[in-house]
Parts: structure tokens; sequence; C-alpha cells
């Protein structure tokens, strides 16, 4: 094995039906896998020292300006538009900020059903008619 470290080239995450369980496979840029099956407590805790390792490498990166995640807003949306491509089953999307900052996205068809459940469970209930 090399002495040099090798770059995560890409990131796979596939949810089970009933969302109990993630597995994950992280690809380097020399091809080597490494696949990891989590329960949603496990995923939960990666995802938050992810998150903790962010924030520790962009206050070492700019020591001025202390980087709370609460200091993190989320970003303003404006306008948003998706499709699918017919080809691949990806979702790609077109999303501007209020400042007009324009970003693309694509979402493979998995994470958007998982997004879309999210957005619905997250409306405020409403009394029935």
């Amino acid at each position: 094995m090399s002495d040099t470290l090798s770059q995560l080239h890409q990131f796979s995450l596939g949810l089970s039906d009933d969302g109990r369980l993630c597995r994950m496979v992280f690809v380097d840029d020399q091809s080597r896998s490494v696949e990891c099956l989590a329960d949603f407590n496990e995923f939960t805790q990666f995802v938050s020292r992810l998150c903790d390792a962010a924030t520790e490498m962009a206050k070492r990166q700019s020591p001025d300006s202390a980087l709370a995640p609460e200091s993190c807003p989320g970003i303003p949306v404006a306008a948003a538009s998706f499709e699918t491509d017919p080809r691949t089953g990806q979702i790609n999307g077109n999303m501007v900020t209020d400042t007009g900052d324009a970003f693309t996205l694509q979402l493979g068809p998995q994470v958007a059903a998982h997004m879309a459940r999210d957005l619905v469970l997250a409306l405020p209930a409403q009394a029935a008619s």
C-alpha cells in the first residue's frame, strides 16, 4: 500500500425500504472500496461526527471566524426546477437563491423519494374540513 493518502472519489448511500438500515460505499481515486452497513442510529451518529469534523476543519482554515453550527443557516431558495433524466433515472435540478446564486443538483431516485417524504412529514398538520 502506498504511503500517500488516497482521495475520496465516490460515496454512495442506500436505504432499506423501511428506512431502518443504510448501506454506505466509499470508493477512492484508485477504485478501492469500503462498504458499511449501519442502522439508523449509527448512521445519525456518523453524520453528526462528519459535521463536527467539517466544523473543526473550517475553524482551522480561518481561525479568526468562529464557525458554530447555528451560525450556518440553510440556503434561502427563491426558485427551483427538477426533471428526471430518462436515461439514468437521476433527478436533475437547478436552484436559485434569493441573492441570484445558482446551483445544479443531481439526485438518485431513492434520495429524491426520501427527501420528498421528509418534506411531506415536515409540513404542519391541518385540520380536516
